[in-house]
């Protein structure tokens, strides 16, 4: 198997058009992370491959070329079931504070 193939994880990958609301996780820190529009995929569609590249547009008009890994449906926090990100961050705090 192809290790740039796309998985059943990220089968929804294949799904993208231009026009499609996808967030992105930007790899340099998360600065320019969140939502963004395709606006075109500059590969063979659909998206057939985590390394795919696509073109991207946030409604500030910020743009983008990132690569189909780095995409996901939602913002991380709200890929997970039960307890999100910031509530665990949330819980560590309130810890910390009852600890003093």
């Amino acid at each position: 198997m192809d290790e740039n193939a796309t998985t059943p994880a990220d089968s929804w990958l294949t799904t993208l058009a231009p026009g499609s609301q996808v967030w992105w996780n930007d790899p340099d820190e998360g600065f320019s992370s969140g939502y963004y529009t395709v606006i075109d995929i500059l590969a063979d569609e659909p998206v057939d491959s985590r390394d795919t590249v696509l073109f991207l547009k946030n409604e500030a008009g910020s743009q983008a070329e990132v690569y189909a890994f780095e995409l996901s449906p939602t913002p991380p926090e709200k890929q997970y079931s039960g307890i999100g990100v910031t509530d665990h961050k949330q819980a560590d705090l309130a810890g910390a504070h009852d600890a003093s």
